[in-house]
């Protein structure tokens, strides 16, 4: 009988036990595969954790970038000047924004164009149709739906508008309810005079379907520029920050999508409503003629939750934080408000600013941007101790006006005499006619000595320098924000120009519009440093 032998069974995943035949350390043999197999299994877990996160936190940066730019005046980069991507001509100045898609009304239709490219994605409907709301009429610059409204202004045709074109078949809305105003979420205005009453209703795009009826009786208030012999009776309905308006001689209101009216009739004619995050309004009533203005925080249906003096000032761009005050000029200067802390429903004041203001064109994180005497000034939007102020109509060589400080151990800031700069001529008796800003960059676009030509100065948000500047033809009004997109929309020409960042070692594209003009333009001459606020450090000349 053959003699028996002891048989050791080792498992793939262990090496074999010592002896002889057993691989010398470091040599190939079972160890190898089976250390493979090993890692294998570690690592295609922790790979597809890495990937995970790596996925997650592009979601988090795309969702921030998303929601910071549906905040007005926000685009994608500033970095360089922006410069003229693609034009087109409209048969009307008025654009609207779908996700990404530029829709303008041109001879031949509605077209969608992409807004980084210019390509056309679509062409619908005809050249009656109005389209909306456009980026200054809804709460955000984008929206998911437009409503285009076709046919005689009496009997409209409503559409509801997708990224891809038309998403519903036409829908008449009927002849009965008056003039038709594309509305936020599908909806449309429908509105007419009679007897001096203004009769309101809401109807869904989809369905033609009536979801509330208002009455907007007249008042006492009369509203001068309203009540010209040749518009005496007459009224008007728009969409602002997502809000139903009307406007006309003797006659005023302001209501939600849901048919609240937010206005306070009475003797104290309303000028101003604006939607908060948290679903309140602030609003600013005037009582004349003494022009004695009032803001105050109402609740969604409309009941006064606190009141201050003053009027409210509407930033330009921003603002950016949802914890970011608002501003609101009294007669001895600006309070800076935020929501009180604890129940929500009332204001406090942050900071006061002892000095007269302008405008406020931006309210972002960290910084409170205003016009304020002969300087643009940015305040620390927490503290409101001054950072940096910027020339407003300094000429070349001479010192600009004094610039903004704080008294010691005061909340309210005052003028001094700080350092001034020097710099080209900057006009800036008409004010910041639009800005924009990705966060880091602040762009301000400014009259250069006629109403057909522009300026654009770009200031750092942290330090204030110029971080450049440049000057072309085009209505300084015209400018707008356009999907992230810095935009110029020519009244005067119907022709739409989007701008967007050109890269390094790309030549300039020479975009020209109508009559061979440039709307961008050329760099401009130095603006000069910046002051530094008190404590700042001070850019070299």
């Amino acid at each position: 009988m053959a003699p028996l032998h002891r048989v050791e069974l080792v498992p793939d995943d262990e090496p074999a036990p010592g002896g002889r035949g057993t691989p010398a350390e470091g040599a190939p043999g079972r160890a190898a595969p089976a250390r493979r197999r090993t890692l294998a299994r570690v690592g295609a877990p922790l790979l597809a954790l890495a990937v995970a996160l790596g996925a997650v936190g592009s979601w988090r940066a795309s969702t921030a970038e998303q929601a910071r730019l549906a905040h007005p005046g926000a685009v994608r980069s500033l970095a360089v000047p922006p410069a003229p991507a693609w034009s087109a001509d409209a048969a009307a100045p008025r654009v609207a924004v779908v996700d990404d898609v530029v829709v303008t009304v041109t001879a031949a239709g509605v077209e969608g164009r992409d807004a980084a490219s210019g390509a056309r994605r679509w062409l619908a409907l005809d050249a009656t149709a109005t389209c909306g709301p456009t980026p200054d009429e809804s709460a955000g610059p984008v929206t998911d739906v437009l409503v285009c409204v076709t046919g005689p202004a009496l009997a409209p045709v409503a559409h509801v508008v997708g990224p891809d074109g038309p998403v519903t078949g036409p829908v008449p809305l009927g002849d009965t309810l008056g003039r038709a105003v594309p509305a936020p979420d599908g909806t449309v205005l429908r509105w007419a005079r009679t007897g001096g009453v203004v009769h309101l209703a809401l109807q869904d795009a989809r369905t033609a379907r009536v979801r509330w009826r208002h009455d907007v009786p007249p008042d006492d208030a009369e509203r001068t520029p309203m009540c010209r012999p040749q518009v005496a009776g007459q009224a008007a309905a728009t969409v602002e920050d997502g809000l139903l308006v009307v406007r006309g001689c003797r006659v005023s209101a302001v209501l939600t999508a849901g048919g609240t009216r937010l206005d306070a009739p009475g003797p104290a004619v309303t000028t101003d409503v604006v939607p908060l995050p948290d679903g309140t309004f602030l609003r600013t009533r005037v009582l004349p003629p003494g022009r004695e203005a009032t803001t105050e925080r109402v609740a969604p249906d409309a009941a006064v939750l606190a009141a201050v003096d003053g009027r409210l000032l509407r930033p330009l761009v921003g603002p950016e934080d949802d914890a970011a005050p608002w501003l609101v000029a009294t007669a001895d200067g600006v309070r800076a408000l935020a929501a009180a802390d604890g129940t929500g429903d009332g204001l406090r004041e942050r900071w006061r600013l002892a000095q007269t203001v302008a405008q406020v064109v931006a309210l972002t994180v960290d910084r409170a941007v205003v016009v304020t005497g002969a300087r643009v000034v940015a305040l620390d939007a927490r503290s409101g101790e001054p950072v940096w102020s910027w020339p407003r109509g300094s000429p070349a060589g001479r010192r600009a006006a004094p610039g903004v400080g704080t008294t010691p151990g005061s909340p309210t800031t005052t003028a001094d005499g700080g350092p001034g700069t020097t710099g080209v001529r900057v006009d800036l008796t008409r004010g910041v006619a639009a800005a924009f800003t990705d966060g880091a960059t602040l762009a301000l676009v400014v009259s250069d000595g006629s109403s057909r030509r522009s300026r654009t100065v770009a200031l750092s948000l942290e330090d204030g320098d110029v971080r450049w500047d440049v000057v072309g033809d085009g209505d300084p009004s015209g400018f707008t924000a356009l999907a992230g997109h810095v935009g110029h929309v020519d009244a005067g020409s119907s022709r739409v120009v989007v701008l967007e960042r050109r890269p390094r070692g790309r030549r300039r594209p020479r975009a020209r519009g109508r009559r061979g003009r440039e709307p961008v333009g050329r760099p401009a001459q130095p603006s000069g440093p910046p002051d530094r606020g008190e404590g700042g450090r001070r850019a070299e000349a």
